[in-house]
């Protein structure tokens, strides 16, 4: 990448976060504790992770759930699928704001973990859209999860 490319992709970058955070870009950002100053990580592009859970008897889990996804570019950090809704009930759909992850470019799968705190769980599919770009993967499940913790990996199609 030449020098030109590399400021332009910057400019974008910050551009990206003032539009995202309301910040203006001389707005200096705090240093948060155990971090090292003038070191700033900026957001990535976000992402709604939808989960569909099956309309099977017992396919509901009250257990945590978490997902790590596979792009083309990065592996996301795992994250916790969850907010103030009872989630993963029997014939649901539910979407997750994910803003912690950078841009992964093309998903092309995912691990899905449940833990041990729950009944079983028959999860139908995950989609996974870069709100940035609209993009969208779509990731086949339906499968069993047994009572207790699991993690299963599956193929995304884009």
């Amino acid at each position: 990448m030449n020098i030109r490319a590399a400021l332009s992709a910057t400019a974008i970058a910050i551009t990206a976060v003032v539009a995202f955070t309301g910040q203006g870009a001389s707005a200096a950002p705090a240093t948060p504790a155990g971090t090292t100053a003038g070191v700033v990580t900026l957001a990535g592009p976000g992402y709604n992770v939808t989960v569909r859970t099956g309309d099977l008897s017992s396919a509901g889990t009250d257990a945590n759930i978490y997902i790590r996804a596979y792009g083309l570019l990065a592996v996301s950090s795992e994250k916790q699928l969850d907010d103030s809704r009872d989630n993963f009930e029997r014939n649901s759909t539910e979407t997750f704001g994910v803003t912690s992850w950078a841009d992964l470019g093309r998903i092309d799968g995912i691990g899905l973990r449940k833990d041990g705190s729950g009944s079983e769980w028959y999860p139908e599919w995950v989609s996974i859209q870069n709100l940035v770009t609209g993009a969208v993967a779509f990731c086949s499940v339906y499968t069993w999860y047994p009572d207790g913790a699991a993690t299963k990996y599956f193929s995304c199609a884009n």
